[in-house]
């Protein structure tokens, strides 16, 4: 006769520390309020209800535990007891880890453990019988959760797909939040990385979540990111002529924020993409950026492809200044002298300048000055300024190419057109526009057209352009404090 163990409306921590404790771990290791504080957290309404109809090995149950209910379990020999933590993209970050201070500088590596990564993910659960077998006959039900808005030329051309281990510990909520939990987490590939650090600076234990700014991750500028979130794997000492420092292992992955959440961006933005920072959600939220260095290209910012009724608040704060390209200048005309004759081509026109921010049919709301709605930078400070279009290239006559048009001023500044070909004489080259268009970088000058020459002019960029949403409507997009001092619309929308 085999006596059964029953598991009835159980909790996660209580079911582990039970089979820890029958296979004589000691008691007074497990710190109890510590778990039930992190399962009642991330685990709220987990209970667990089956019943248990075979002898295993401990170490089976328990990874059938924790893979069910994306959890860690670890002995942590610093503090002395065991550890349990949820995995989950919505864990914030405890502390920032810099190349040069926290990580020391050039030690830094990274592999990618591309087995994790899984765009869909399927889970089997609510077995028919619980005295059954574990075969996949003996579960009435299945759910499966897939991000497809990471699927496309941009990204990955097909899923990747995770199949979990048949549970019976599983039910409707619990298997959906695991399927959930894994794609978010690893849906982009994890990287583990590796790296040492000085024992004054090793203020994060196993198991934390933690920033990373390193020289091997870096933004379209070239700066380094600081969007890197990582969880804490594992932290070694050793010994040198120095002193202990620490060999550390980190899980890397695509960060995600909760609802309503406020991330700083505080490097310089090149043609950035709002939704590909917060993440990439799937499912319609309020997010707020804060911008406080400046931006260019062609595009500077977009909002990306956030799901209809999304909004983001974009809070420019501390001088923050949005910029785009301007306009490159036409070619000045070409001129031959063939037979006696001379032989004109057409100059070409000015190029149009580039589009600070495109929200895409994303509603937005935008603080230039005054109050905000954050806590964190409850006063705005910014500007946006649309750039200028580039000069039409000039004709030319018949003692010589016609000139080139100027380029436009833009925070990477139009390229001054070239003069046309010529055997008869030389035209002259346009300038290339300012990076400021006038000497205090005032809204002055900013967000004008080119000048007809021979050719058309560029026509002036564009502050804020609103796009259309996935219905086909524009967006709200709502300003404050947004006076002629700080914004210049050029050809946008506002």
């Amino acid at each position: 006769m085999f006596i059964c163990e029953v598991s009835d409306d159980e909790t996660i921590d209580s079911l582990i520390a039970r089979i820890l404790i029958d296979s004589d771990f000691d008691p007074a290791l497990i710190p109890s309020a510590e778990w039930a504080a992190e399962v009642g957290e991330w685990h709220s309404n987990t209970r667990i209800n089956t019943l248990h109809i075979e002898s295993e090995d401990v170490n089976d149950v328990l990874k059938r535990i924790l893979n069910g209910f994306l959890m860690d379990l670890w002995f942590s020999t610093t503090e002395n007891k065991a550890k349990l933590s949820a995995i989950s993209v919505w864990k914030q970050s405890s502390s920032t880890l810099v190349e040069g201070k926290e990580i020391i500088a050039y030690g830094i590596r990274k592999k990618p453990k591309e087995s994790l990564r899984a765009s869909r993910a399927l889970v089997l659960y609510d077995k028919r019988n619980l005295t059954d077998d574990d075969s996949v006959a003996s579960y009435k039900k299945g759910t499966q959760f897939s991000d497809n808005t990471i699927i496309g030329p941009e990204l990955f051309g097909k899923h990747k797909d995770k199949s979990f281990n048949n549970n019976v510990m599983l039910n409707k909520d619990s298997a959906e939040l695991l399927v959930q939990r894994y794609v978010s987490r690893f849906k982009f590939t994890p990287f583990l990385r590796t790296f040492t650090a000085d024992e004054r600076y090793l203020n994060y234990k196993t198991g934390d979540v933690v920033n990373i700014n390193s020289e091997i991750d870096q933004g379209f500028d070239g700066s380094n990111s600081t969007n890197v979130r990582a969880q804490i794997l594992k932290i070694n000492p050793s010994y040198t002529n120095e002193g202990r420092q620490y060999k550390i292992d980190a899980m890397t992955y695509e960060a995600a924020f909760e609802d309503n959440s406020e991330i700083v961006l505080d490097s310089v933005l090149g043609e950035v993409n709002l939704y590909i920072l917060a993440g990439a959600p799937s499912q319609a939220i309020t997010i707020t950026f804060v911008l406080t260095a400046y931006a260019f290209g062609s595009t500077a910012i977009r909002a990306g492809s956030f799901p209809t009724d999304s909004k983001i608040i974009l809070i420019l704060a501390n001088g923050f200044k949005g910029k785009a390209n301007g306009g490159d200048g036409g070619r000045g005309s070409s001129v031959f002298l063939e037979n006696g004759e001379v032989i004109f081509s057409p100059p070409s026109d000015g190029q149009n300048g580039g589009t600070v921010y495109d929200a895409q049919g994303v509603n937005t709301d935008i603080y230039f000055s005054g109050s905000t709605s954050s806590t964190s930078y409850p006063t705005a400070d910014g500007y946006i300024f649309a750039p200028n279009g580039g000069d039409g290239g000039f004709n030319g006559g018949t003692s010589s190419a016609g000139d080139g048009g100027n380029g436009g001023d833009g925070r990477v500044p139009g390229v001054g057109g070239s003069s046309g070909n010529s055997n008869v004489g030389a035209g002259v080259d346009g300038s290339n526009g300012n990076i400021n268009s006038n000497a205090n970088d005032t809204s002055a000058g900013w967000g004008q057209d080119g000048v007809d020459n021979g050719a058309t002019k560029g026509l002036a960029g564009s502050g804020i352009v609103d796009g259309l949403n996935s219905l086909g409507l524009p967006p709200t997009v709502v300003l404050f404090g947004a006076t002629a001092a700080r914004y210049v619309n050029g050809n946008g929308d506002h």
